[in-house]
């Protein structure tokens, strides 16, 4: 008796948990739906905007060049869209007198190049991507690389994912022995992980047999040749983690760092780590370099926007650094950013771009600096009615989000968007707090009050008790359209009039809440078989 009256009280609960979730993701799906076909109706495709032909205005928005010598150019279009080496441009000094105009592809100027972002490859992945396709289910991936001669696989390697390990086979059958931290070992007890992979991406490099990796853990890089069967260790950062890493001509097969101009680059890989340092790995000679970066460009790099940036490139002997500065410093939390930038957006702000040596001890020189102010521009930008379609979509959104979102905005947001692919179905409800929350409405809060008003006109009949009728009453009033659907399946119990006092009473309880009679017990017909003894 005792277990029944346990599961009474777990199930019921449990049942409007269930039941209120389900509701809350359907309404959210039609808010969605509903916004996107309204936004598409109203869409008003922008017209080439036009801008003020005036100095400042054409400086800020010329690319800026580096010359090897440290001068500066200013390169812009002349055509009125990029059409690739054949787009017309003009080059000019800094302050403003025309080198040369013509066709890119002519251009006789051979400015620096600078690293690449790894996480903007498709062929990179990063860790979620990793997480997504060894660990989630129901179809987890194994990580698996051929090595061929010719056009056929001798042998392959897999990743062990427990051992954190490649283990090698022959395609004909037999172990070949594993790659760890330590190089290729022929038994499992002998190796070393290589640890949890933060990214990864593989190439070929000259000869089509050989397939490389570099793979990025928490503190080290490794450099795996699955054909030589090598394990490079590239760097390791001891005590802190790496946060993220670049390159420049670490892989020259990739046709998206092939340089065509005379300038020799040596190929490197800037490792960025979570105590603001920049170690860069350096090939032809090997050499790594620690960077002594100033405490205004390590906060300007790690801004949430990351609009101040800070590029490496070696070209030849020499290491260089570019910085661009702005007074652009996005504040970390999510909740203030949208104010910031429209305040920012609002007035002309200063900018500059630096170029600096890096010496051999990791400090550096000042090269170069241009300074230059980002005009502010009236722009005829045709109206935009997300916010508004979005605000009468989220008329129907539970207040409580707004709740969740002083408390824990940032985190949700964050979560959101950068969860664990395990997790999705959390990460939709984050997402959802985060977009469709009601924004402190008025209108909302006029909704909730009415949906209230209804759900207890239609609860007092049929209400059991008045803690419950409490309860349903807090609960559509915190969740508006998704509080009251909910409570409505849960509670459309048909109702009649009692047989002693005459009010109107639910059936969910035998005795009526205002007088106490119980429901007369139907008279017994000739045909029933079931007696009441």
């Amino acid at each position: 008796m005792a277990k029944r009256n346990v599961l009474e009280y777990v199930s019921r609960p449990a049942e409007t948990v269930i039941v209120l979730i389900l509701i809350m993701f359907i309404v959210f799906f039609a808010q969605f739906l509903a916004a996107g076909l309204v936004w598409l109706y109203m869409y008003e495709k922008p017209s080439p905007t036009i801008y003020p032909d005036d100095l400042q205005t054409r400086i800020h928005r010329a690319v800026k060049y580096f010359l090897p010598d440290g001068t500066m150019h200013l390169v812009r279009w002349t055509d009125a869209q990029y059409n690739g080496d054949y787009t017309k441009e003009e080059v000019t000094d800094v302050n403003g007198n025309i080198l040369w105009q013509g066709i890119r592809k002519d251009r006789p100027f051979k400015y620096l190049q600078w690293e690449l972002s790894l996480q903007g490859y498709s062929e990179f992945y990063g860790e979620q991507q990793i997480s997504r396709m060894l660990l989630s289910p129901p179809l987890p991936c194994v990580l698996e690389v051929p090595v061929r001669v010719g056009e056929e696989v001798r042998e392959f390697w897999q990743y062990d994912l427990e051992a954190q390990v490649f283990a090698g086979y022959k395609t004909e059958g037999g172990l070949m022995g594993y790659l760890g931290a330590d190089g290729l070992v022929p038994s499992k007890a002998q190796v070393q992980p290589l640890g949890k992979f933060k990214g990864l991406t593989l190439w070929t490099d000259e000869d089509p047999s050989s397939v490389i990796m570099l793979a990025v853990t928490k503190q080290r890089i490794y450099q795996i040749d699955f054909r030589t069967r090598k394990v490079e260790t590239l760097f390791d950062s001891g005590q802190s983690d790496i946060d993220s890493i670049r390159w420049h001509q670490w892989r020259p097969t990739n046709p998206k760092e092939r340089d065509s101009s005379d300038i020799q680059y040596r190929p490197l890989i800037d490792c960025r780590t979570a105590d603001d340092r920049c170690h860069l790995i350096m090939r032809e000679p090997n050499q790594i370099l620690t960077v002594e970066v100033s405490e205004q460009i390590r906060t300007k790099q790690t801004s949430a926007y990351r609009l101040s940036k800070v590029d490496f490139t070696a070209a030849g002997n020499t290491v260089f650094l570019k910085y661009l500065e702005s007074s652009f410093d996005m504040p970390e939390s999510y909740k203030l950013q949208e104010r910031y930038l429209r305040e920012y957006d609002s007035k002309p702000q200063p900018r500059s771009l630096q170029l600096y040596k890096v010496a051999g001890d990791g400090k550096l020189e000042l090269v170069n600096q241009f300074d230059w102010i980002r005009p502010v521009w009236d722009i005829p930008y045709p109206p935009d009615h997300r916010e508004t379609i979005m605000g009468w979509a989220s008329i129907t959104s539970p207040p409580v989000f707004d709740l969740l979102w002083h408390l824990f905005g940032d985190s949700l947001y964050k979560f959101g968007r950068e969860g664990v692919s395990t997790m999705r179905i959390m990460q939709a409800y984050a997402f959802m707090i985060t977009e469709f929350r009601p924004r402190y409405s008025l209108l909302n809060c006029i909704l909730s009050a009415a949906m209230m008003a209804f759900a207890f006109w239609h609860c007092w009949a049929r209400r059991t008790s008045l803690g419950k009728l409490f309860f349903w009453l807090v609960l559509v009033g915190a969740f508006n359209l998704a509080g009251l659907l909910a409570y409505l399946a849960l509670n459309h119990t048909p109702i009649i009039k009692c047989p002693a006092c005459g009010r109107r009473r639910g059936l969910e309880r035998i005795d009526c809440i205002r007088c106490g009679a119980e429901l007369p017990v139907p008279q017994r017909r000739k045909l029933d078989l079931i007696f009441d003894t």
